[in-house]
């Protein structure tokens, strides 16, 4: 157990995290973190010290949109995963301006800082510190609950951790050349898909493709849980 005094982290934690922080590829901070002094007191002692890619979520934004300075401090790459009012507390922007322009908003604010930033909602925006910028139009009642926020941070550290490709299973119905192109904006050649339409000789070569690690994302129906990735790490279900 951490030696924090109420069951909240304090600076007194680091000498324990630090030398895990060292080992590890990622890190998630924020989950349930509290928003209290001894928190507070903890990232901003946690965070210039930081050389691991890490994910900020939660009270971990809450924290940080009080002490904005650590962004200039922080040396590690960082994501950060707001909604639109935690956006506006890290911005500044008010929250109509945010959700008028999000794509704007989101990338002004990632190049400004040299964060990710995802800023979540029906349309999810992530913006990179080079002026990329993605937009994931496909609104999902599903997902407005709670804790499905954390699941999705543990998801983006987990990615970050390792360099894994996924698997994205659709109905067959649903494989679009819409649905295709929206990956393929993304990932680029390193996406590919396999249903009906391809012959028998075409899913072996997709397969090939796959198995020489030339593609990152297949989508498809349930048999594109066949395709040999050597190094998978996500498989996405929206049946």
């Amino acid at each position: 157990p951490l030696p924090g005094e109420g069951g909240a982290v304090s600076p007194a934690d680091l000498p324990l995290i630090l030398p895990h922080l060292q080992r590890a590829s990622a890190a998630l901070c924020g989950c349930g973190l509290g928003t209290g002094e001894s928190q507070a007191a903890f990232l901003r002692t946690l965070l210039p010290q930081l050389t691991t890619p890490t994910v900020l979520d939660a009270d971990g934004l809450n924290l940080l949109a009080r002490h904005p300075d650590l962004l200039q401090q922080t040396k590690a790459p960082l994501v950060l995963t707001p909604h639109a009012v935690e956006f506006h507390r890290l911005s500044g922007l008010s929250v109509d301006a945010i959700l008028a322009d999000p794509l704007e908003t989101a990338s002004a604010f990632a190049v400004r800082h040299n964060v990710v930033v995802v800023l979540k909602g029906s349309i999810t925006t992530v913006a990179n510190p080079n002026g990329g910028v993605w937009q994931l139009d496909a609104p999902n009642s599903g997902m407005a609950k709670g804790g499905s926020g954390d699941v999705l941070a543990g998801l983006i550290a987990g990615m970050l951790a390792k360099g894994r490709q996924a698997i994205v299973l659709i109905p067959e119905i649903a494989l679009t050349y819409q649905t295709v192109m929206r990956f393929y904006h993304r990932f680029g050649e390193r996406v590919s898909f396999i249903n009906s339409t391809l012959s028998a000789g075409e899913k072996y070569d997709q397969h090939l493709r796959a198995k020489k690690g030339e593609i990152d994302v297949i989508i498809g129906p349930r048999s594109a849980l066949f395709t040999p990735f050597s190094n998978l790490g996500l498989v996405v279900i929206d049946e």
